[in-house]
Formats: C-alpha cells, sequence, structure tokens
C-alpha cells in the first residue's frame, strides 16, 4: 500500500484517518484522456468499480506481435515462431524493422527479450527514411540485464523473469514519419559478420507516445484535498505522475514517481478548482482504473493502536484435491486479498451526526480508499467494506465507537 503526501504542506492532524468516498469526490465530472486506445471507455475510470481500466494509447506495432508478418521487414535474419536468427552475411547489421507513423513529443519502445547464442542488442530509431547517419540509439546487454552506450535516447532494462529482459529507449522524433530497428548485437556492435544459426528470442515489442494526460473538470469550482488512483501499474511501468489543476494555464501541485502498484493517494492544502489534470510522463503502456478527486473526510480522533497494518493482512483461498488414499494430488490458489479491521473507540458524537448516514451510505454500495494513519506511508487501501459497527455510546458523555471491516485486492 502507498500514501504519498506532498512534501511542502504539513497535514493538519496527519495521524487520523482519511476516507475517500462515494460521497465525497467530485460527482458527474467530465473525464478526457487523450487517448488514441481502442476499446476503451472515453470516461474510462471515473467509474465506481476497479473494471473499467483507462489505457492512454495503443501499441504502434500491430498485436499480437509476429515477426513472419509482412510489416517486418528482416534484414538478414529469419524467424522461427519468437527466435531470429542471423544469417551469415558479413561485416553488416542483422535486424528487424518497421515503418511507423510517430506522433508528437516523446515516445517509449519497450522489446521484451531472452539471450540465446546472442546476448546483446541494439534498439534504433530513424526519424524519417534510414540512412547510414543513425537518429536514435541504444545497446542492451542481456546476460548481464546492463544498459550500454546509446545517443539521442534514455535506457533502461528491467527483468521480468525467467530470463526475459524488458528493454525500453525513450526519444522524441522529429518527424512524423520514421523507422524501428531491432538490431542483433555482437558485444558493443551491431555490424558483424553472423554465423548463420546464432540468434536470440524477441517476444514482443511495443512502441508508443511516453506522455499522456487525464483531465477532469467538474461542474463548477470545488475545493478538493486528495487525488487518489487505484488499480493501476504505474509503477511497474516506470511512470511520473503530475497532479494539475487549471488556473489560467496548468499548474503542477505535485509530481510522484510509484515505485510500486499499489494504491497512490496525494494529499495537499485544499484547493478550490474546476479543472484538474494528471500527466504521465515516461511510462510503458500504463493503465488506470480508478481515479478520484475531492475532498476527504477527517475522523476526529486517531484509530485504536492496536489493529493490524492491512498490507501484511493476507488471506489466500486454497482448493485441494486428495485421492482415497489421502494423497495429495493438486492444490491452486483460488484467491487473495487483504483483510482488515479498523475501529475507532471515541469519536464525537457530534461527529457521528454530521458524517455517519452519508458514510454508510457510500460505503455499503461502492469502493473507497482508506489512509487508516496517513504519517504511516504504506498503510492506505482501495478496498470494500465487509462489514460496519455502527456507533454505540461507550459510556463517556458524547463518545462512541464506531469500525469498520474491509477487504482489498492483495
Amino acid at each position: 500500500m502507498a500514501v504519498f503526501i506532498e512534501p511542502a504542506y504539513t497535514l493538519p492532524d496527519e495521524n487520523f484517518a482519511r476516507i475517500a468516498h462515494s460521497g465525497n469526490w467530485f460527482q458527474n465530472v467530465i473525464a478526457t484522456p487523450n487517448s488514441t486506445a481502442t476499446g476503451y471507455s472515453a470516461n474510462g475510470p471515473m467509474g465506481l468499480t476497479s473494471f473499467e481500466t483507462w489505457r492512454p494509447y495503443d501499441n504502434l506495432f500491430a498485436e499480437p506481435t509476429d515477426w513472419s508478418d509482412a510489416a517486418w521487414n528482416k534484414a538478414r535474419v529469419t524467424v522461427d515462431g519468437f527466435k531470429v536468427i542471423e544469417d551469415s552475411t558479413a561485416s553488416n547489421t542483422h535486424y528487424l524493422g518497421d515503418a511507423i507513423t510517430f506522433g508528437t513529443g516523446a515516445h517509449v519502445l519497450t522489446v521484451d527479450v531472452k539471450a540465446a547464442e546472442r546476448s546483446e542488442i541494439r534498439l534504433v530509431f530513424f526519424s524519417g527514411v534510414e540512412d547510414p547517419s543513425e537518429v536514435g540509439t541504444r545497446y542492451f546487454n542481456i546476460a548481464d540485464g546492463t544498459v550500454g552506450a546509446g545517443d539521442d535516447t534514455t535506457g533502461t532494462i528491467t527483468h521480468l523473469g525467467g530470463g526475459v529482459y524488458r528493454c525500453t529507449i525513450v526519444f522524441t522524433p522529429t518527424t512524423g514519419a520514421g523507422v524501428i530497428h531491432i538490431r542483433l548485437a555482437d558485444g558493443s556492435s551491431d555490424t558483424y559478420t553472423g554465423d548463420g544459426t546464432s540468434g536470440l528470442f524477441v517476444y514482443r515489442a511495443f512502441l508508443s507516445l511516453a506522455n499522456s494526460n487525464y483531465k477532469i473538470g467538474a461542474r463548477a469550482a470545488k475545493q478538493a484535498d486528495y487525488c487518489c488512483i487505484g488499480a493501476h501499474n504505474l509503477g511497474t511501468a516506470g511512470a511520473t505522475v503530475i497532479l494539475q489543476y487549471l488556473d489560467g494555464t496548468f499548474q503542477s501541485i505535485m509530481t510522484v514517481t510509484p515505485t510500486d502498484d499499489s494504491p497512490i493517494w496525494l494529499m495537499f492544502e485544499p484547493e478550490t478548482r474546476q479543472e484538474w489534470r494528471l500527466l504521465i510522463n515516461s511510462a510503458v503502456e500504463p493503465t488506470m482504473g480508478n481515479i478520484k478527486i475531492g475532498k476527504a473526510l477527517k475522523f476526529d480522533r486517531t484509530m485504536r493502536g492496536g489493529y493490524a497494518p492491512i498490507q501484511w493482512q493476507r488471506e489466500t483461498e486454497f482448493r485441494t484435491n486428495w485421492s482415497s488414499g489421502g494423497e495429495l494430488l493438486a492444490r491452486r490458489a483460488q484467491a487473495r486479498y487483504l483483510k482488515a479491521s479498523f475501529e475507532w473507540p471515541l469519536v464525537s458524537k457530534s461527529w457521528v451526526d454530521t458524517n455517519w448516514a452519508d458514510l454508510t451510505d457510500a460505503l455499503e454500495q461502492n469502493p473507497f480508499f482508506i489512509a487508516p494513519n496517513p504519517k504511516r506511508t504504506k498503510e492506505a487501501a482501495f478496498c470494500v467494506a465487509e462489514g460496519i459497527n455502527h456507533p454505540s455510546y461507550v459510556g463517556v458523555t458524547d463518545l462512541m465507537q464506531i469500525g469498520m471491516q474491509v477487504k482489498a485486492y492483495a
């Protein structure tokens, strides 16, 4: 779980729980992603569930990746399924190439590869036609998982498991038409004499714009102090997320770089604005399933201190098959989720009178975000209520106890 709090903002009563629910996030918003992706709702993740995942851009390459397709120029290589095999041409390049119509601005190219007889590749882009003066390039060593030399690109490499590495370059073409090369390399050179049998595995290539935005417009200016993002992959996508509001021009209020795919909770000094925007920069296939902006509900007392942090409370449901003789035949996990119980023993009756009806109505119907103690930055959750302990007096005048049990995706 993850909470990010704006560094320049001192959160008042910072150990008091906050809840972002359907009663306090912006309603009837106008969501306008700058999306070219097909098959995704224009209103995308402004829905109430985590299933309306929004992706900003389609793959500019045809999917699924098929190297035998005629669109891929196979220069001095052959393909056998996902294996790319060099021929024996002397002192030349060996590559897969594709002509592309670029968009405007930075682009991100990712290629999933696994070493075989060769363990180096070079990713190259051309703005305009192919010629000997390469526009941008980067070497990758799949044997040791390192990024090598290059020009006019930034490169990263990520191990996906099983010896498969995701090699990524970010670059900015200068023309609309261009070409991409995925080249086999021999050490630090992609110009060499092939042996006719060596190669490596290239499983998928993905190319899209690197920067996108998601604009959220309310019907009128409203006060907000949070932006929550759930059911996303921004951590594994390597994204930087910038939250902005419109004040003549868009002004940046927060910038975060998630390290995982846990729910993101951004808290900031309250702002009364009508137009908000999320910028997603330099990400590999980013998706977001739930985006909410609004004014968080703050409890007026701290939570009971003996609770168990939700990120450690994983429950797994197993299905196990046994033989008639008692031997274990098979076992598989059917579901994994997080469960936690939160209790507030001394909330004021006035707080309950003001908030409880709207809160329980929201919890009963829709998922919500909760930060049980914002000082503990890994305990926020995007979850649903499994049970609600309704208010009861604790024997002290005008003080009541409440609680809830929640379940979240593990």
